[in-house]
């Protein structure tokens, strides 16, 4: 997706706004889509040239905010104009909170945390020390029934090939 800079959307929207030329006319003139006149548009009725200006960071908005913004759109109000009048940048992101509020009510809203997830570290064993004689003799008879099953194993592997010799 190309990025379109201040100037040009603000030049955008001072066309519309002084022709009598509509979203598409607007559009063909520069080459962009309809849409993205639209959407222009009305974040400069309700943001102004700030709203224009493209974001270097995405801000971080609270549960409190996320869930007032839900209600309106939730009341009935169309989302684009929710977005806009409360200065998202976008009513995609207010899309998006609102599935995830009828997924997962209250949690969905939540911030997930990002990037890679860590390794998982590795569980500490007791020492043989701190373990009760019960444990001891629990992990005895394990290690006992896995030697046997192993020795098994082998065995049996090995008369596999000596019968593929005979033959």
């Amino acid at each position: 997706m190309k990025k379109y800079n201040q100037n040009f959307k603000l030049l955008v929207v001072n066309h519309y706004n002084q022709t009598d030329n509509g979203y598409v006319k607007t559009g063909q003139v520069f080459n962009i889509n309809e849409s993205l006149v639209r959407k222009w548009v009305l974040i400069y009725k309700y943001q102004g040239k700030i709203g224009l200006k493209s974001r270097r960071k995405q801000p971080k908005y609270s549960i409190k905010f996320k869930y007032k913004l839900i209600k309106k759109v939730l009341a009935g109000n169309p989302i684009l104009r929710v977005a806009l009048q409360n200065g998202l940048s976008s009513d995609s992101l207010l899309s998006l909170w609102v599935s995830n509020y009828k997924k997962y009510g209250m949690d969905g809203l939540t911030p997930r945390p990002k990037g890679r997830r860590k390794r998982m570290t590795k569980t500490t064993r007791k020492n043989d020390i701190d373990k009760t004689t019960q444990e001891l003799l629990d992990e005895l008879e394990y290690l006992r029934a896995e030697n046997a099953y192993l020795k098994k194993l082998e065995a049996l592997a090995q008369k596999r090939k000596q019968e593929k010799k005979q033959k």
